[in-house]
């Protein structure tokens, strides 16, 4: 039985050490199928901080956004569009936690030795570094250091998939862009940016047509 925990974020910023997730999409794919699926979405902790933009701009602690929503409140997290009033209705982190490791204990035992070898998650994403770092901070963040009793920490990713099909074609008919969405596109892959479903939807989609391709041996 092989597992798969494919998995996107949605976050405050870019760096898991000061930022923090705010959506959580997950697919448990047993043996090449869905068998479940999980949306959180949740507010930063207080402490927690939160980019105006992507390119060096103003950051905020989230408290203090929360504590000044009435001027605050229409500023938009730069990657997801989120807005600061929206993120207030979110769950609380330490609720996400929970919901988070009730869905992972479906169908993983952590404590069982056999299991732990045998039958841990590969963790799969679109730049899956990212969303694994963001992961295990925010285990982290709950006092929780066993992320890795639920995963492999040998990541399953797509863009290595698809350096493989560049370096297996011409260069002129090599990817222009490896954005998700842009590749989505050209593999006529339904996809929503920024949607953290449909982008592990599409992820998931994509690193199984992808692998089907690499054993063909090519476009």
């Amino acid at each position: 039985m092989k597992k798969i925990l494919c998995c996107d974020v949605e976050t405050t910023g870019l760096d898991s050490n000061k930022n923090s997730i705010v959506q959580l999409a997950l697919l448990m794919d047993i043996d090449n199928e869905v068998v479940d699926s999980l949306l959180l979405n949740m507010q930063p902790f207080d402490e927690d901080i939160v980019s105006s933009d992507l390119n060096g701009g103003p950051e905020y602690v989230f408290n203090d956004l929360k504590l000044n929503v009435d001027t605050m409140g229409d500023m938009r997290l730069p990657a997801s569009g989120i807005k600061v009033s929206q993120l207030l209705t979110f769950m609380d982190p330490r609720d996400a936690y929970n919901k988070l490791t009730t869905f992972l204990d479906k169908y993983i035992n952590k404590y069982e030795k056999a299991d732990k070898v045998n039958k841990k998650a590969w963790f799969l994403g679109y730049n899956a570094q990212f969303d694994l770092n963001f992961m295990k901070r925010f285990f982290l963040k709950n006092n929780d250091i066993y992320l890795g009793s639920y995963i492999k920490w040998r990541i399953l990713d797509p863009i290595y998939l698809l350096y493989n099909q560049d370096y297996l074609v011409e260069v002129d008919k090599r990817l222009p862009s490896m954005k998700l969405k842009d590749v989505c596109v050209h593999y006529e892959i339904e996809h929503i940016p920024h949607d953290p479903m449909s982008d592990i939807t599409a992820t998931r989609k994509l690193w199984y047509k992808l692998m089907r391709l690499n054993d063909a041996g090519g476009q």
